[in-house]
Formats: C-alpha cells, sequence, structure tokens
C-alpha cells in the first residue's frame, strides 16, 4: 500500500511549508496572537468599568436635573405668589393714593381758604389801625401831690378824674346825708382842696364814705405823645388807701 501512495498520492504542503515560516516564527507569530487575545480582553474590561461608570455619572446628572426642576416648579409658584401679593400692594397702593390725593386737595384747598382769612385779618389790622385807640392816662407821686401821665392817638382836648378810694370806709351812725356831711365837716378848707365827689356805701349797719373824687378840668394832648399834667390837693382828715385815674376826651 505504501508503494501505491508512493506512486500516485502527493500529501499537502503544512502551512509552515507554505508561508516559508520557520518554528520559530510560528512561536512568535502565537505568543503576538495570545498577547492580543489579552490585551483585547482586558481593554474589554477596562471599556465595561468605565460605561458602567458613565452610565452612573448620567443617572446622577438625570436626578440633579429633576431635583432643579423641582426647585424651579417651586420658584416658579413662589414667583407667582409674590406677583399676586404685589398686585395686591398694587391695589392697595391704589387706594392709599387716591386717599392721599383727595386729602391733598382738601389741604390745598384749606391752605387758599387760610390765605383768604390772612389777608382779610391783614385788611382788618390795617383799618384798626386808623382807628384812634381810646386814651389812657395813669398817676405816679405821692398824695396830695399825684402826676397824671396822659396820651392819646388823637390830638384833641381831654379831661381825667382822680379818685381816691377807702378800703375801710368812714364809719357813721346815721342816714346817708349824715354821712356825707361828717365827710365834709372834716376837711380842711384852707390848703386849697378841689370840688370833692363823695361816694357812701351802706355795710347793713351803718352808712360810711367809700371813695370821693374830682374832675381836673378840661387839657391838650397831642397824638402819640405822652404828658404829665401835675394834681395838687388837700384838705383831708384819713389818707386814702389808693387812687386811680379815668380819662375821656371832651368837647370844647
Amino acid at each position: 500500500m505504501s508503494e501505491e501512495k508512493g506512486t500516485g498520492y502527493q500529501p499537502k504542503p503544512s502551512l509552515k511549508d507554505r508561508l516559508g515560516l520557520t518554528k520559530e516564527t510560528l512561536i512568535h507569530i502565537g505568543m503576538a496572537v495570545i498577547i492580543a487575545v489579552i490585551i483585547g480582553a482586558v481593554i474589554a474590561s477596562q471599556t465595561g468599568v468605565s460605561q458602567s461608570a458613565y452610565n452612573e455619572e448620567q443617572a446622577q446628572q438625570a436626578q440633579s436635573i429633576a431635583t432643579q426642576g423641582s426647585e424651579i416648579a417651586s420658584n416658579d409658584g413662589d414667583i407667582s405668589d409674590l406677583r399676586e401679593d404685589f398686585g395686591t400692594i398694587n391695589e392697595q397702593y391704589g387706594g392709599v393714593a387716591n386717599t392721599v390725593a383727595l386729602h391733598t386737595g382738601s389741604i390745598n384747598s384749606t391752605t387758599a381758604r387760610v390765605g383768604t382769612l390772612e389777608g382779610e385779618v391783614t385788611d382788618i389790622q390795617t383799618e384798626l389801625a386808623a382807628v384812634c385807640s381810646p386814651p389812657e392816662a395813669y398817676l405816679t407821686g405821692t398824695v396830695g401831690n399825684y402826676t397824671i401821665h396822659a396820651e392819646a392817638s388823637e390830638t384833641g382836648n381831654y379831661t381825667a378824674s382822680v379818685h381816691l378810694v377807702y378800703s375801710k370806709a368812714f364809719s357813721f351812725n346815721g342816714t346817708y346825708e349824715e354821712a356825707q356831711q361828717y365827710f365834709y365837716t372834716g376837711i380842711n378848707w384852707t390848703t386849697g382842696t378841689p370840688y370833692y365827689q363823695t361816694i357812701v356805701s351802706f355795710n347793713g349797719s351803718h352808712w360810711g364814705l367809700a371813695e370821693v373824687w374830682w374832675n381836673i378840668g378840661t387839657f391838650t394832648l397831642t397824638a402819640d405823645t405822652e404828658k404829665g399834667i401835675a394834681v395838687l390837693f388837700g384838705g383831708l382828715a384819713d389818707t386814702p388807701s389808693f387812687a386811680y385815674v379815668e380819662i375821656y376826651p371832651a368837647l370844647k
């Protein structure tokens, strides 16, 4: 049988023979393939880990985005509430502004009226300034030697009366006429006395002299100029408690 193979059968050449490779070269190629497989496996392993981490990171970002979306929605709600509050405040402010405007109008109207009144008061003051004021007078000095200080806003003739008052009236057990007579009897007529007029009062049990007075006659005053007028008198039996003067315009 071996002879038949030798005569009619030709065996196939091996890969090594066809590629013309030596045994050492084949070993190197095999080792390179094995290393390539190992590197591929490592890369595949690392790629799988990176994908997992990437997926986890994507999930975290998705969660963060969802959380931010929730916060944005909440903020939108707050903003909506604030808008409503601002709307309410704006309405209230509008009401207050209207009220303030009304009060401002009232104040302006009142101010105008006050201005008118001020003008009227000024006019009245001007008119009063043109009206003559009453004459004035007062006394200085001691009993028996008084001085009348008189002044008036208009030049003219005036007259004055001097009053002597007795806080404790002269007592007299009698009638009204007897009380007057009692006073006049006590006067010393030699010392230059005026024409004393008496005022007699009654205290429930008897009459007494309460006051005497006399008119000094007329005198002339220059407008807004004080004038001193000497008043001499005497003959009184008792010293009065106090004195005062009255002054009036006089026709002459």
